[in-house]
């Protein structure tokens, strides 16, 4: 993107990528590479995400780290066109549902009649019990304080 655009358009387009890398978080975990799920930096995410869906996986070049060449290798490679592969990439994850929301399935839960049972055991008896013990517990208190 360095070579071919001027620096308003590089700062737009690092915009982009950090708000479509901070929205791969809504998508299902499987939809997304595990690597850039796990990245934090949602601009990184971006670029990972194009990187695992959008190129041939081939490094251009390959090197090693580390005193004597053992710690580890490094491969380099470019996203040609990233502006292009973006867009598709867009398109492609426009396909995908977002992620279920955990309160969603609370609520499909609660509107199901097991769920309503369950709801209503929960909160309405709960309720009566600790009103319950709490008026006891008052009712001790003050027992105890005037027996002083």
């Amino acid at each position: 993107m360095r070579a071919y655009a001027g620096h308003a358009a590089e700062q737009e387009f690092d915009t982009l990528c950090t708000i479509g890398g901070g929205l791969l978080m809504t998508l299902p975990p499987a939809a997304v590479a595990p690597e850039a799920v796990a990245e934090t930096n949602a601009k990184y995410r971006w670029y990972l995400a194009l990187w695992h869906h959008m190129t041939p996986k081939i490094p251009e070049s390959k090197s090693f780290a580390g005193p004597e060449d053992k710690i580890g290798t490094i491969f380099t490679g470019h996203i040609r066109q990233a502006a292009d592969l973006s867009a598709t990439l867009c398109l492609r994850f426009s396909t995908v549902g977002p992620a279920p929301s955990p309160t969603r399935a609370l609520t499909k839960f609660k509107e199901s009649p097991v769920g309503k049972f369950v709801w209503w055991l929960g909160e309405e008896p709960l309720k009566k019990a600790l009103g319950a013990l709490f008026l006891g517990g008052a009712y001790a208190l003050a027992r105890w304080l005037m027996s002083r």
